[in-house]
């Protein structure tokens, strides 16, 4: 059955699928019922299209911020995009997702410091690989991990794009998160910090 129709947008609406998709060998059994609900082509972008095109959003209404390195941990992939002030860039994506490296590093929970360190050594390997290490700017972080850390961080109890969009966070607020999250089960943190348990 067909979505009600919402009103013509005043934009051209579209509709992209990223990693999860990208790896699938049957996309069209999500895609073909999925173009029906929505009403519009869904098309399958690259992974440097994803980051470039989160890239924009991420900085879209940072009036101080006009260029950065925009980091975007998904669930099957990690896009960076570095963003110069005159609008040009360079992207990269990679197989670093959370579910991924969840799926192959972590089997306990909490994690194990041996399993820690098995999947730090390897997420630096493809960045030393991928990722030039002379990008300069600020690092804007994107998608549900980074914005989830935010509203933590902020004090938020509920989700407000208003105070999330633009938060600063030092190395050592990031740092100070991740030790108190790796002291607690998954299900403590959902139950302390009000993590959405997906």
């Amino acid at each position: 059955e067909r979505a009600p129709t919402w009103g013509k947008p005043s934009i051209p609406l579209r509709a992209v699928a990223t990693a999860v998709l990208r790896m699938a060998s049957n996309p069209e059994v999500f895609i073909e019922p999925a173009q029906e609900i929505l009403g519009v082509d869904i098309n399958i972008i690259s992974g440097i299209e994803e980051a470039t095109y989160t890239a924009k959003g991420a900085l879209l209404g940072l009036p101080r911020v006009a260029s950065g390195i925009v980091v975007d941990v998904g669930g099957q992939s990690t896009e960076v995009c570095c963003v110069d002030g005159d609008g040009h860039s360079w992207a990269v994506s990679m197989p670093l997702g959370v579910v991924g490296l969840t799926e192959r590093f972590f089997h306990t929970d909490p994690p194990t410091e041996a399993a820690l360190i098995l999947a730090r050594d390897h997420i630096r390997e493809v960045l030393r690989k991928e990722v030039p290490s002379d990008l300069t700017g600020p690092l804007v972080a994107a998608a549900g991990t980074a914005t989830t850390l935010g509203r933590i961080h902020g004090g938020l109890k509920k989700w407000n794009r208003h105070m999330v969009h633009g938060l600063c966070m030092s190395q050592v607020d990031v740092a100070h998160w991740l030790n108190l999250m790796l002291e607690r089960t998954s299900l403590q943190r959902v139950e302390e910090f009000k993590i959405d348990p997906r």
